[in-house]
């Protein structure tokens, strides 16, 4: 051990308390003057010679000062929600600390919990931190750095944050152990695993805690809702089940939108209106109108078209085949920074798609916007109302024009001049 206390030979204590007791005893007497008396009491403190005093020599490990890594979280893609409250975080395998030690010597550690929940400090020992907060572990290490340091002064924190490893099986695309923090949420967990299944049940999902405990989790209350309650933090050795939906009790045949055949997990009294935001959202969906089809009496299908003031009123009901159309997206050509295809939002002029692509360049004329309509039809003006299947073209402006033909007689006019200079040159 680095830590050394210089411990005095027997004979020679037992020698210096004997001659500490007997000039004490001289310092009372009489025979001594005033004036010898303060220069043996000095001598004494000195030396070290009063009674009962042992004198220590503390010395921290030599090691030199490294250089402290940026602090980062272990796992790649997780970032820190907010402020980690040392009283509420639960330390476990994998965490790191830092360990400062000030005095003759600078000690600077960072240290990992091992996987018996004890953290090592290199030349100096050990301590066990199993079960406790990060505030408690590191009131903990400090007071036993105290004992053996009691002049210098030691600080510790938390300083990273260890893996974990929770298993997610059902209705997810990679089932298994996933590599996590405690800092993760079930979405993090769900990312991990590659994502969901169209025909998961994500208001039914189960967390299994300490191989006894279990909570039934409804995800869409976060994803609607925000509700935090039902996308907790994680922990070690949590067990994660995704439900897969029933036929007949869980799922609607959604068709259309471009992706063929999906079935989708609905909750129990859900209306079209909340399916369609999770479904149709980012999606170049008609959200005018959906067909619903449903089995009526008799096994006989019944059939209806379903406006979109209608949605908030229609409760969907397992076994419901939905067929949602896709409308023709707005194509923005011409003097454009980034010409593309964008998705068809009723409302918007040929001015906003040409703000969505990154606006005109420096040769286009914004003024003389032209819409050509998929029937053929056209429109000028930046201000027309977009429909459906347009296309629109943004061309050089006059100056831009008129700049590249001077370009190209000035061009003709070098050539010519070449031309004749070369002519000049042969006779």
């Amino acid at each position: 051990m680095s830590v050394r206390a210089s411990r005095i030979v027997p004979s020679l204590a037992a020698g210096t308390s004997r001659g500490g007791l007997a000039l004490c005893k001289l310092m009372k007497g009489d025979k001594l003057s005033l004036r010898i008396r303060p220069v043996l009491l000095c001598t004494l403190v000195l030396v070290g010679l009063l009674p009962g005093q042992v004198r220590y020599s503390q010395t921290i490990p030599k090691r030199p000062i490294k250089t402290v890594p940026p602090y980062q979280v272990s796992v790649k893609g997780t970032a820190l929600e907010h402020t980690i409250v040392p009283s509420d975080y639960l330390v476990g395998p994998g965490d790191r600390f830092i360990v400062s030690i000030l005095g003759s010597e600078p000690y600077l550690e960072i240290m990992t919990i091992t996987p018996s929940g004890d953290i090592v400090i290199p030349e100096i020992g050990t301590l066990s931190v199993v079960g406790l907060s990060a505030e408690e572990a590191s009131r903990q290490i400090q007071a036993y750095l105290k004992k053996i340091f009691p002049v210098y002064k030691a600080t510790c924190a938390l300083y990273g944050i260890g893996e974990i490893r929770v298993s997610v099986t059902g209705a997810v695309k990679r089932p298994g152990l996933r590599e996590v923090t405690q800092l993760s949420r079930l979405t993090d967990l769900l990312d991990a695993a590659g994502g969901v299944w169209p025909n998961a049940v994500l208001h039914r999902i189960r967390l299994i805690r300490d191989s006894k405990e279990e909570q039934i989790l409804d995800l869409t209350s976060y994803y609607h809702e925000g509700d935090l309650s039902h996308n907790p933090h994680l922990r070690s050795g949590d067990q994660v089940i995704v439900p897969y939906g029933e036929i007949t009790s869980d799922l609607v045949l959604v068709r259309g939108l471009g992706t063929g055949t999906n079935y989708q997990a609905i909750k129990p009294g859900e209306t079209l209106a909340s399916l369609m935001k999770r479904i149709a959202h980012g999606k170049n969906a008609d959200r005018g109108s959906v067909t619903l089809q449903r089995r009526g009496g008799a096994d006989q299908p019944e059939q209806q078209v379903i406006t979109a003031d209608q949605f908030s009123s229609t409760t969907l009901q397992p076994g419901d085949v939905l067929y949602i159309d896709t409308i023709a997206e707005i194509a923005v050509v011409g003097e454009v920074r980034a010409a593309g295809r964008f998705a068809f939002q009723p409302g918007l002029t040929a001015r906003d798609y040409v703000v969505l692509a990154r606006g005109v360049t420096r040769d286009g004329s914004p003024r003389k916007v032209e819409i050509t309509r998929a029937d053929g039809r056209t429109a000028r003006g930046g201000d027309t109302q977009v429909q459906a299947g347009d296309t629109i073209y943004v061309p050089r402006s006059f100056n831009s024009v008129f700049l590249g033909q001077l370009g190209m007689i000035q061009a003709a006019l070098t050539f010519l001049n070449i031309y004749l200079a070369y002519l000049a040159a042969v006779r």
